[in-house]
């Protein structure tokens, strides 16, 4: 019985990692109905940010907003231009746009970093482990599982009982009722592109003992790690 349980915290724990790469996916493809298949392009993105942060010396928990907040930064100038021009697009249209930039950025990795494979080192505060029906389990999955699932109400609460939250809405079921009740569509999008992006950025930081961020890749594999990523997400 103690197996089981074991493995069904492991099971958690990643779960919540898709999780936090689903929510954002999940927001411009359900919310804003724009498929941003260079989504996972800010997965990648927010574990190099979080493992150069760490490697650096500074406090390990500013990792996290950093990551966040910087592929959020990326997100914002992606929306801008092009994403921004492509809302009202087609479908197909804006496969082929984010297909295209999650190229750019499978190119952009390889040539910004080294060819080096990169491992994070865990701090002290979360390193070791605690018994669990008599057998050890990490505490940072612990800590995983608690932050994800923390995440994930703070979306909710912010998506249903925010003005932000029902004005996004309102602009998705009707952007030109909306705006005519002086709602800025235009606006309401950037933050939820902005949010999405964040969110994603979040996924592998958490990750250090599941994935290693590995610089140097050829454009095949970090092609296939931002299509693993975003199909990941939409799974989710």
């Amino acid at each position: 019985m103690s197996y089981y349980l074991l493995q069904a915290l492991n099971a958690l724990s990643f779960s919540v990692l898709l999780l936090l790469t689903g929510l954002g996916l999940t927001l411009v493809l359900s919310l804003m109905n724009f498929i941003n298949l260079a989504h996972g392009s800010f997965f990648l993105l927010g574990g190099y940010i979080a493992t150069q942060w760490l490697a650096s010396g500074a406090p390990w928990w500013l990792a996290f907003p950093a990551a966040f907040i910087l592929t959020g930064a990326v997100g914002l100038l992606l929306d801008r231009f092009p994403f921004g021009q492509f809302y009202g697009r087609t479908h197909l249209m804006q496969v082929l746009l984010t297909y295209g930039i999650a190229i750019i950025f499978a190119d952009l990795m390889r040539w910004g970093f080294s060819a080096d494979t990169l491992s994070p080192n865990l701090p002290e505060i979360l390193r070791g482990g605690v018994w669990i029906a008599g057998l050890p389990f990490p505490v940072y999955r612990l800590f995983i599982i608690a932050a994800g699932v923390v995440i994930a109400l703070i979306l909710w609460a912010l998506l249903d009982y925010t003005p932000w939250g029902a004005a996004l809405r309102a602009c998705v079921s009707d952007r030109a009722i909306a705006e005519s009740l002086g709602l800025n569509a235009r606006r309401i999008f950037t933050i939820g592109m902005v949010v999405a992006a964040g969110l994603s950025g979040l996924g592998e930081p958490w990750a250090p003992e599941c994935y290693l961020c590995t610089r140097g890749w050829t454009k095949t594999s970090c092609c296939l790690r931002c299509w693993w990523s975003s199909s990941a997400a939409l799974a989710v």
